[in-house]
């Protein structure tokens, strides 16, 4: 999922108040390739009054060899009803973004609706060996068409928390944002609030111990671990996978991937979430548990040869972190990040009993652009709240996030050239994008300033999670 968050917003961005009625159309910017071929299919689709052809196009893209979305294997009999819903809830639709992706057979395309203010990000994946749609994920953008017009003048601290607040209560208002808010300057808090329901049918509000499934964000974690052993000489990034998980089931793969390619996605593992290999019930919150439904996958793409994000590279790197510590994974950030940052999640037995957010989310299948109230994701009796997996680092509260970015900006954590090293971009994103992606952060220079950090989560998955530091 978190392949596409910046991305998405710098798409949205960019559009500049396009006019509801309309939908001229801009194929154009669509690449002359076999996906761009079915992208256009797909927009004359939606855009026709023919009722018929939203099944025609399933039997014909969405109907065999299908990959999962977020987790869950998708029929042709849900493709059926999204796209049935798409066409009513949206309208006509027109395209006005896309990403310049590395990828052939993959596409982020933002669209414009008559029937909506909000952009829709759709991303479509194409089988290799054929014409066929492996996956199609719907996205909708909370940023409007039209920009926010934030206050013009320079503004002093309180002014900042202010017009923030401002923001944030409209977004609230709305129905586009629940959540807390944390912004420092250093070791000074701005402003720090919390907004709407940790669980809405309780009636349980929000505050500033409420934890929420941060999702990606733990790949700032992982990558620190990783760091720290690098520092201590247990580690260099050269150093190939195979040497240090010697039992690693693709052997040939591992020879040849450094840790380098891990840090950057840039190895061709594949991903975690993308075979379909996970079983409801099974507890996946742990590297090893992980490794099992890819590992022993065919390479996607020659190591090395450019970015492609993979959750299954940080599950392989909190492996790493496990052969060469000694330890458990979740005992070895909790030593040697969570507690030496003052995170409160170091004291697990007292961190069970803060408050936790329930996962809201909009049904994919059923409310594609999630105009109808929202519902829980997950059950929260069942859900695994301590999450260790290397790609993902449990549920943390705002403060927590903020300790941890500000003992690394301080140097508690590893050096301040080692801070520069992970933090800086590596590799880019995709073509022409303003941001790169470094050992577990992005670096994106965007509205004028240099941002780095990571988010977590998006789609249907009810996590919704963003950290950055302006460098």
């Amino acid at each position: 999922i978190i392949k596409i968050t910046l991305a998405l917003i710098f798409s949205a961005a960019v559009i500049v108040s396009p006019q509801q009625n309309d939908v001229s159309s801009k194929e154009n910017i669509l690449p002359k390739n076999t996906l761009g071929e079915i992208i256009n299919s797909f927009i004359s689709v939606i855009n026709s009054s023919d009722k018929d052809s939203v099944s025609i196009f399933v039997n014909k893209y969405l109907s065999k060899d299908l990959g999962p979305v977020a987790g869950k294997i998708w029929s042709g009999e849900k493709y059926l009803s999204l796209l049935q819903n798409l066409r009513q809830d949206a309208g006509l639709i027109s395209p006005v973004d896309v990403s310049k992706s590395n990828d052939e057979n993959y596409l982020v395309v933002i669209f414009k609706t008559t029937k909506s203010e909000k952009p829709v990000g759709i991303e479509f994946k194409k089988n290799i060996n054929d014409n066929t749609l492996r996956s199609l994920e719907v996205h909708v953008l909370g940023m409007p068409n039209k920009p926010y017009q934030w206050p013009g003048e320079k503004l002093d601290e309180k002014g900042i928390a202010d017009a923030i607040n401002e923001k944030l209560q409209k977004d609230f208002n709305a129905g586009s944002f629940s959540g807390n808010v944390l912004i420092a300057r250093g070791d000074k808090i701005i402003l720090e609030k919390s907004y709407g329901h940790a669980n809405i049918e309780k009636q349980i509000l929000n505050n500033d111990k409420t934890r929420f499934h941060t999702g990606s964000l733990g790949k700032m974690i992982t990558a620190t671990a990783i760091a720290q052993l690098v520092e201590r000489g247990k580690l260099k990034f050269s150093d190939t996978l195979g040497t240090i998980l010697k039992d690693y089931p693709n052997s040939e793969a591992a020879k040849e991937i450094t840790i380098h390619e891990l840090l950057t996605h840039t190895s061709g593992i594949a991903d975690p979430f993308e075979l379909g290999r996970r079983k409801p019930g099974v507890d996946y919150s742990t590297p090893k548990s992980n490794l099992p439904l890819f590992a022993d996958a065919e390479l996607t793409m020659k190591p090395g040869s450019h970015h492609s994000y993979s959750n299954g590279n940080y599950a392989v790197l909190a492996a790493i972190v496990e052969q060469v510590s000694g330890m458990t994974f979740e005992n070895y950030i909790n030593e040697n990040i969570f507690k030496p940052a003052g995170m409160q999640i170091g004291n697990q037995q007292e961190y069970k009993n803060l408050p936790i957010a329930t996962r809201y989310s909009n049904s994919a299948e059923n409310d594609p652009l999630a105009l109808r109230p929202v519902t829980p994701v997950v059950d929260l009796e069942n859900d695994i709240q301590f999450e260790y997996s290397g790609y993902s680092n449990g549920y943390l509260t705002a403060d927590d996030v903020y300790r941890f970015l500000y003992s690394l900006r301080e140097n508690k954590l590893v050096s301040k050239e080692m801070v520069d090293m992970i933090t800086t971009g590596k590799v880019s994103i995709e073509e022409g994008a303003p941001f790169k992606y470094g050992y577990g952060f992005y670096d994106a220079n965007m509205w004028g300033v240099n941002l780095r950090g990571h988010s977590g989560g998006g789609g249907n998955s009810g996590i919704g999670a963003d950290a950055e530091m302006l460098w």
